[in-house]
């Protein structure tokens, strides 16, 4: 038997969705990096080839190794050969990896805080060739295709916990899912005990008087909506639900965060309406939370069927900053709402329900707004430093501790 991972061990972040300095897969990077520098443990980050020449820099000090992105797959082809396609690429994947010369040592963790099949059969082909057998941390957040028996994403997910299996071993693999229902989908899947773990997040101490953009004209609620411009989170669809809701309530305030570049017509006319601001790009840690403290409420018009087991992160923000949302019926965020873990309301309908539950939550934003602050503790204690601690714990070769709580707010 291996003898576990000394405290001391490297922790190795490999991560070809980083690329940039700011979003979710920096914000962890750079979270994870603070808290190895305050321990002395050694710390290297493999990232994406194309990433910003600053995260060379600093603390991170990434390197630059994966040709291919985290979210990059075959567009063309025939249809029925497209998920297999993309599987394929995982050889591409070992082959970056091969190239990089990084050298494993037993004693490493080995950390992939965004896991899809694609990579983990990679980095599963690539050790298994060099015989080295560290340990492997595989975080989920989402699945994009159905894993039920008889689908090919399911078939490909059973292959890749096979194959990381047979390089290192099930004991050496320490797999975790941000929520419960992602968790219950992927262990059968992938033949691994898969965790629910705490929220990678790391969340900033707020001054009282923090830096924030200027707030639209008037009185009204001010209703962030907030966070990466997804289509599952109907983000086009934004312009004209706005434009539906203020036809019912002219008084309220929109904070609408956009791409830095390239705004579709009709969300630059949104800005002619002195109570919708658009914020540009994306933000700095401090600055997106001191935002989200600054709303009333939080807008989340997703497509409820991509929410049923994935975690929403301005939802989280907004547990954390006490700030209520207003969410999908049947989605994870409607159940922690459900469930009393957080504050906020539930609509079940078309954009009529959406508006008629938003009208509601402005009326009631004071209450809502002290029920949402006094729910924050058990979000802020559920956060990235209790998942670090909790992995190194068990990397070292000891109890799981937080990863073994019933009471997680996930």
């Amino acid at each position: 038997m291996l003898d576990p991972a000394p405290n001391d061990g490297r922790i190795v972040l490999v991560d070809n969705g980083l690329s940039q300095r700011v979003g979710h897969h920096a914000h962890f990077a750079f979270g994870l990096a603070r808290m190895q520098l305050a321990s002395k443990r050694r710390f290297i980050v493999l990232a994406d080839a194309r990433m910003e020449p600053e995260l060379a820099n600093g603390p991170l000090r990434a390197r630059r190794v994966f040709t291919l992105g985290l979210n990059q797959f075959p567009a063309e082809g025939d249809p029925f050969e497209r998920t297999w396609n993309d599987q394929q690429l995982a050889l591409r994947y070992a082959e970056d990896l091969s190239r990089s010369g990084f050298k494993p040592l037993q004693t490493d963790l080995l950390w992939m805080p965004t896991a899809r099949a694609r990579e983990i059969a990679g980095l599963a082909a690539w050790l298994k060739a060099l015989r080295r057998r560290p340990r492997v941390a595989l975080g989920f957040h989402s699945v994009i295709r159905p894993l039920d028996p008889g689908t090919v994403s399911g078939l490909l997910h059973r292959m890749a916990g096979r194959a990381i299996d047979e390089a290192v071993g099930q004991t050496r693999v320490l797999a975790y899912a941000t929520n419960k229902p992602l968790a219950q989908r992927l262990s059968p899947a992938l033949g691994l005990m898969v965790h629910v773990a705490p929220l990678p997040h790391f969340y900033e101490k707020l001054g009282s008087e923090e830096p924030l953009p200027a707030l639209p004209a008037g009185d009204g609620a001010v209703v962030g909506c907030l966070g990466m411009q997804r289509e599952d989170k109907r983000f086009g669809d934004l312009p004209a639900l706005l434009g539906r809701i203020h036809a019912r309530r002219p008084d309220l305030r929109f904070l609408v965060q956009v791409g830095a570049a390239g705004l579709e017509p009709s969300f630059a006319a949104l800005e002619a309406n002195p109570r919708i601001r658009l914020i540009r790009g994306y933000l700095d840690d401090r600055a997106f939370c001191a935002l989200i403290a600054a709303c009333d409420l939080l807008l989340l018009p997703y497509k409820p069927e991509r929410y049923v087991a994935r975690i929403s992160g301005p939802f989280v923000f907004g547990a954390v900053y006490g700030t209520p949302s207003v969410v999908p019926a049947g989605t994870w965020m409607a159940g922690r709402i459900a469930a009393g873990m957080a504050a906020g309301l539930i609509y079940d309908g078309d954009d009529d329900a959406i508006a008629e539950a938003l009208s509601r939550g402005a009326d009631d934003r004071t209450s809502l707004k002290a029920q949402a602050g006094a729910l924050g503790k058990p979000w802020r204690n559920w956060d990235g430093r209790a998942l670090v601690k909790a992995v190194c714990r068990w990397a070292a070769g000891r109890s799981l501790g937080a990863l073994g709580q019933s009471r997680a707010v996930s």
